[in-house]
């Protein structure tokens, strides 16, 4: 589980001292499906029962989600046949597809 290779050790570390102390941790993740395909996610950790011998997660595939948010900060922030700049300095977008 996990095993897209984008995040790095420290990633890791702070999820699982997250889960250590908080017994939950939330956020965006990069996944790799058993098919191979790596899609950023939406994951939701949890211990079970307030054991720590199994964790639930759940999560949801945000890659479409992205790719909307992108498009749209391109139509709203670049002219669509030149792709110039409609404003001199349009804000950072807040995400990024890599």
């Amino acid at each position: 589980m996990l095993r897209s290779r984008r995040q790095g050790a420290a990633f890791y570390r702070n999820l699982w001292e997250a889960l250590n102390r908080a017994k939950y941790w939330q956020g965006e993740i990069w996944n790799r499906h058993k098919d191979g395909v790596v899609c950023l996610e939406w994951l939701t950790v949890t211990d079970a029962d307030n054991l720590v011998t199994h964790y639930v997660a759940m999560f949801s595939d945000l890659t479409l989600r992205k790719a909307a948010d992108e498009k749209i900060y391109q139509l709203v922030f670049y002219d669509p046949l030149t792709h110039y700049q409609q404003i001199s300095n349009p804000p950072e977008p807040y995400f990024t597809l890599v």
